[in-house]
């Protein structure tokens, strides 16, 4: 894994744990992911997430009101998280 997954695996698994049953756990979890963010494209500008992780980021509203929702999205970014840290296959 590059410095890049290696800092996206820890704080996707860091935001994923975070509460979000309540409105006030809605307003952490904005102020955690945009710091993460705003990090991740700092110290790695030329990194391309997954459109999954823009969705995961966008959407913390939805999953506080609708649990399956909330599951389905972190499904996505446990196989995401998968895939960053599957050995990479040289062309």
């Amino acid at each position: 894994m590059n410095p890049a997954e290696i800092y996206l695996v820890q704080h996707l698994k860091r935001l994923m744990a975070l509460p979000l049953d309540t409105k006030l756990d809605l307003e952490n979890w904005i102020v955690e992911s945009n710091q993460v963010m705003r990090s991740l494209e700092k110290n790695f500008p030329d990194f391309e997430p997954s459109e999954n992780l823009w969705h995961f980021i966008a959407d913390p509203d939805i999953r506080l009101r609708d649990k399956e929702y909330r599951d389905y999205q972190h499904k996505l970014m446990q196989d995401y998280i998968s895939r960053l840290r599957a050995p990479k296959v040289s062309p």
